[in-house]
C-alpha cells in the first residue's frame, strides 16, 4: 500500500507542481486568480477520480444481502436504506460494501458522488458490529 500511495503522489506532484510554477511565470502578478482557478478544477478532477483510486486499495462489491448480511439483525438492510434515500430525495444510484477489515476493525461508512450520482460504501466490519436500525 505505501508503494502505491508514493507512486500516486508523485505522479500528481509531477504534474501539479511545474502547472502550478508555469502559472505563476507565466502570469507574472496576475497569477492569483488563475492558479486558483486551476486548483479548483484539480480538485473537482480528484474528486471524481477518488473512488477509482480508492480502488486500488480496497475492494467494493455491491451490497447482497445473501452475502454480506448474513445475521438477523441485518436482514432488509438494503430496502431499509434505499427507503430511508427516498424518503430525503437522497438520489441514491448503488450501495457497496467496502473490505475495510483488512485494516482496521473500525465500523465506518461514506457516502461520494456528485449530483444525482450518489454511492453509499459501508465498510464490512460495521455489517458485522451493527443493526439494520443503527
Amino acid at each position: 500500500d505505501i508503494v502505491k500511495q508514493m507512486a500516486i503522489s508523485a505522479v500528481i506532484i509531477a504534474v501539479l507542481v511545474p502547472a502550478m510554477l508555469w502559472i505563476i511565470d507565466y502570469f507574472g502578478d496576475d497569477f492569483v486568480s488563475f492558479l486558483w482557478l486551476f486548483i479548483s478544477l484539480f480538485l473537482l478532477l480528484m474528486m471524481w477520480l477518488a473512488p477509482t483510486l480508492m480502488a486500488c486499495f480496497y475492494r467494493f462489491d455491491a451490497l447482497d444481502e445473501d452475502v454480506h448480511c448474513l445475521s438477523a439483525k441485518t436482514k432488509g438492510l438494503k430496502n431499509a436504506l434505499d427507503a430511508l434515500a427516498q424518503s430525503v430525495a437522497f438520489p441514491l444510484k448503488k450501495i457497496f460494501v467496502m473490505d475495510g477489515s483488512t485494516r482496521s476493525s473500525h465500523s465506518n461508512a461514506f457516502q461520494y458522488g456528485f449530483c444525482s450520482n450518489k454511492r453509499i460504501v459501508l465498510f464490512d466490519t460495521l455489517l458485522h458490529q451493527m443493526s439494520k436500525e443503527e
